[in-house]
């Protein structure tokens, strides 16, 4: 362990975070890879080399993540290397009906969660000179219909991110921002799950205002997704992200994720027009 640099990837029961532990692994990192389940771990144990091992943490509990930082420290002597920060989950609800508390969970998952991570291992990152990369999504610049939560998350990741940038700027610590465009990852069949349990949840109300645009969307977004980038693509982006001197500390991956750019560049009439014309909306 001692000749290899110690990275913490959380979220890595799937997707672009199983991808990203696995590939680090392979290529010379001592990687620390969150779950929240042991089978998870297990699983993913079997699929490693050497180099892998996971724990167990929920970024939504600060027991839990001191519990991580306890014994990671034990091990990582010289600091960390690199905390990629992929946990996240996706809902999807019209905002006026929106369950609050599930909006909460959104957010104390995929932003919360994020700081009181970095909070907790910070000190690991100055011991070992590391650096911070954080994944977003193109939700974070043109935000699809009934994915609000998600999107605020994402938003508000990206002004975090820049604000840590300037902040731990003098301390040597990079904050990268990785934003992916549609990749092929388990967490759409959750997200479409949470389209069918809104649809079926919603009242007279709420299908009659917003049920013909609630199912276009559904199968717009199928379609984005069918044509998505597999997670590698992301895990080799996390991997430049660790390994170059001087990497891009904000990087788009995927075609759609540069369109969408050029969509929030548009004035917001223009920018209406064009999302309702790409998703298809009725009027």
């Amino acid at each position: 362990m001692n000749t290899r640099k110690v990275v913490l990837v959380t979220g890595t029961s799937g997707g672009i975070g199983k991808a990203c532990a696995l590939r680090l692994a392979c290529n010379g990192f001592q990687v620390f890879a969150t779950v929240r389940r042991e089978s998870d771990g297990a699983a993913l144990k079997s699929e490693a080399r050497d180099g892998l091992t996971p724990i167990m943490m929920d970024v939504t509990n600060g027991t839990s993540i001191g519990q991580a930082f306890d014994r990671i420290s034990e091990q990582a002597k010289d600091g960390l290397h690199g905390l990629v920060n992929n946990a996240g989950i996706g809902s999807v609800w019209p905002l006026e009906f929106f369950p609050l508390e599930e909006f909460r969970n959104t957010l104390e998952t995929n932003l919360t969660g994020v700081l009181a991570v970095i909070q907790t291992f910070l000190p690991l990152l100055r011991r070992g000179h590391g650096r911070i990369v954080n994944i977003s999504s193109s939700q974070d610049t043109v935000p699809a219909p009934f994915m609000g939560a998600y999107a605020a998350s994402k938003w508000g990741l990206a002004a975090l991110s820049e604000v840590l940038r300037t902040e731990l700027h003098p301390q040597h610590i990079d904050v990268i921002l990785l934003v992916p465009g549609s990749i092929v990852t388990p967490i759409w069949p959750r997200i479409f799950a949470s389209y069918d349990r809104a649809v079926s949840s919603m009242g007279d109300d709420a299908t009659a205002l917003y049920g013909k645009q609630f199912k276009r969307v559904r199968e717009i977004v199928g379609e984005m997704v069918g044509r998505g980038l597999p997670a590698e693509r992301v895990a080799a982006a996390v991997e430049r992200s660790l390994s170059y001197a001087h990497p891009r500390l904000t990087a788009r991956i995927g075609l759609d994720a540069l369109m969408f750019r050029g969509i929030a560049a548009m004035p917001p009439r223009l920018r209406l027009w064009t999302l309702r014309t790409a998703f298809k909306l009725p009027d």
